[in-house]
């Protein structure tokens, strides 16, 4: 099982040779921090329009339960 990708691998290595470990950790940090983001950002679009169907459905089973007896009293006149 591989803990780390061969790219963070890689930059670790050019830091130790370069005597720069902290400033290559510091980069792929970020590196994997921008990552991150980009990954939330795309799961929020997805679940964002899933959420708002869901709330169309709530709200629009309320109103009918709301208006439907309403209506049935109306005919039963």
């Amino acid at each position: 099982y591989e803990v780390f990708p061969n790219t963070a691998i890689q930059m670790l290595a050019v830091g130790e040779e370069s005597a720069n470990v902290s400033t290559m950790v510091n980069h792929i940090a970020d590196l994997y921090d921008s990552e991150v983001e980009v990954a939330l950002n795309d799961i929020a679009s997805v679940i964002e329009p899933l959420i708002m169907i869901g709330m169309g459905g709530v709200v629009g089973f309320i109103v009918l339960a709301a208006v439907l007896p309403t209506v049935q009293l109306i005919q039963a006149l």
